[in-house]
């Protein structure tokens, strides 16, 4: 049998828009994932402990961090002096580009638009379903092309811990999502019961930090050029050639999941627009 880890976080905050006027910096929901094999963490967990030694870093630096020491506030919890805002950026870029020594490893994004009028007819719990839902149907199918023949690949879902009241929510949703799919009625290649880890105990949560991160800062770039070079020139060189993609080349409904989605559909016009020449 072989086994896949699925590590899974989140950036910015899910509001709906009769709630709430998302502000310039919560324009988006987008939730980050990446796919390596259970051999591959093992491959990423050494090289992840060599790069944190040698640029001195001791504990966790959070994808946030780095604007924190970019925009000269005071310094980065926990992050120490010596570390200056150009070390963190290399070693960001550095941490991502161990992903190309996995022998697999691909990227999925949900993204939900906060300002897309459509949200009202939703509460949140049914937002972090379709979140949710979207993710483990598209891992069902990729476990599924990695297993054309047999039923022997099996992928276990870990997200990051972000409190006891949204985890509950997160498990129950993702039990309900597994016992009765929309789409797909008996998954086959995914564990039955959703795990967290604690983001400075996981590398693989702060990898799928840093690629969250990333991502939401491209969506970001792509409305005020001006701002974000450094989120784009990370996706285009390091995160853009893992993105789970069909034949045909094609990111959208692949990769990069609307929510809520179909053709159509406000978020999936918003990403086209947007992503349009980033994808290309």
């Amino acid at each position: 049998m072989s086994t896949y880890f699925v590590f899974s976080d989140e950036s910015g905050m899910l509001y709906r828009a009769v709630e709430y006027e998302p502000s310039v910096n919560n324009k988006f929901f987008v939730r980050g994932s990446i796919i390596i094999g259970a051999d591959d963490w093992l491959v990423l967990k050494n090289e992840f402990e060599r790069l944190r030694n040698r640029y001195g870093i001791t504990s966790e630096l959070k994808w946030s961090d780095l604007w924190i020491l970019k925009n000269g506030k005071s310094k980065a919890s926990k992050i120490p002096e010596r570390v200056t805002y150009q070390d963190a950026i290399r070693f960001v870029r550095e941490s991502l580009m161990i992903l190309e020594k996995c022998s697999y490893c691909k990227l999925i994004y949900t993204v939900t638009f906060n300002d897309d009028p459509s949200l009202q007819k939703y509460s949140k719990e049914e937002l972090y379903k379709m979140q949710i839902e979207n993710l483990i149907e598209r891992i069902e199918f990729e476990m599924k092309n990695l297993d054309k023949d047999n039923n022997r690949s099996i992928a276990v879902l870990f997200l990051d811990w972000v409190g006891t009241k949204d985890n509950q929510i997160l498990r129950n949703t993702y039990h309900k999502v597994y016992t009765s799919g929309r789409f797909i009625k008996t998954f086959k290649h995914i564990k039955d019961s959703l795990a967290f880890d604690f983001s400075h105990q996981s590398v693989g949560i702060q990898l799928a930090d840093y690629c969250v991160g990333a991502f939401h800062g491209v969506l970001r770039h792509c409305i005020d050029r001006s701002n974000y070079q450094e989120s784009f020139d990370i996706f285009k060189t390091s995160l853009k050639q893992f993105i789970a993609k069909n034949e045909s080349g094609n990111y959208m409904g692949f990769g990069i999941l609307p929510v809520p989605g179909g053709k159509g559909s406000y978020a999936r016009r918003k990403l086209e627009e947007l992503l349009n020449d980033t994808l290309k």
